[in-house]
């Protein structure tokens, strides 16, 4: 597990762990992936996936794609039959 000490004084140098910095920096201000969607991100899934689904994913969205709460709804729609064949298969 990783530290990291505050730099702040008011803090007094109290260790934070690495994973509540990182969180900290890439929530602040993470909209959704989809081609003009302006919304907050609510999930995060693998790019391939969304891309693959039929939304209208920018290209620049690295390996994850954000969606907002309507976007995660319609791919839940999409992805459905693909779901449910995937469980009935295990």
């Amino acid at each position: 597990m990783f530290f990291i000490f505050s730099q702040t004084p008011e803090k007094n140098n109290i260790p934070l762990r690495y994973n509540q910095v990182m969180a900290d920096r890439t929530e602040a201000s993470r909209t959704c992936s989809v081609i003009g969607c302006g919304k907050d991100v609510e999930r995060s899934l693998a790019f391939k996936k969304v891309e693959e689904s039929g939304l209208d994913v920018g290209e620049d969205a690295g390996r994850k794609a954000g969606l907002c709460k309507e976007h995660y709804k319609e791919y839940k729609k999409l992805t459905k039959k693909d779901r449910v064949l995937e469980s009935i298969g295990r």
